[in-house]
């Protein structure tokens, strides 16, 4: 379960200590756990109301963490090298945040139970950089508007699933 799932939104709101986590990562470049937790959060909404340039480093340190830690497993160093590179660059061409942001960060903080290989992990990622379409970076107003539609959005879909789900239950019990 998620945090969305189980309606506890406190930490997919907008706050000054992530803006400051944010900014700290700029100075001494560490990726922090609760900044790892951030680009998961981002994995479950896709909305950002961070600076871009900042978040935008911070996934292009992670991206190069990702691919590093393939190369441990594989020592395959000079493709690692090269895809560090080459998806590096695709990511800083964008100067709002690309429209694919939530599978990014996806990536990123899942990567390596979804994908065994570095050439298949850099393939994926690079499938998310080849768009062309941003998505504006939203006041903490609005983020948090957008918060709450999704929200009310998953709700409403749990609802009508359990209503499915009970549908076929009483179809299996009157068989």
């Amino acid at each position: 379960k998620n945090r969305m799932q189980d309606n506890n939104l406190d930490g997919l709101r907008f706050s000054e200590q992530t803006l400051a986590n944010l900014n700290a990562f700029l100075k001494d470049k560490t990726i922090t756990p609760e900044l790892e937790q951030f680009i998961e959060t981002v994995s479950l909404t896709g909305l950002l109301c961070y600076p871009w340039e900042t978040v935008r480093e911070l996934l292009g340190a992670k991206l190069d963490q990702v691919l590093d830690g393939y190369n441990t497993k594989e020592n395959n160093s000079g493709a690692v090298e090269k895809s560090k590179q080459e998806l590096g660059q695709a990511l800083k061409k964008f100067e709002n945040p690309p429209f694919t942001l939530q599978r990014i960060c996806e990536l990123l903080s899942k990567s390596h139970s979804s994908y065994s290989t570095s050439d298949k992990f850099s393939f994926a990622f690079e499938k998310t950089v080849s768009v062309t379409t941003v998505e504006p970076v939203l006041q903490p107003e609005a983020y948090h508007q957008r918060l709450s539609e999704l929200t009310n959005k998953m709700q409403a879909t749990k609802k009508a699933v359990g209503v499915v789900e009970s549908m076929d239950i009483e179809k299996e019990i009157s068989v």
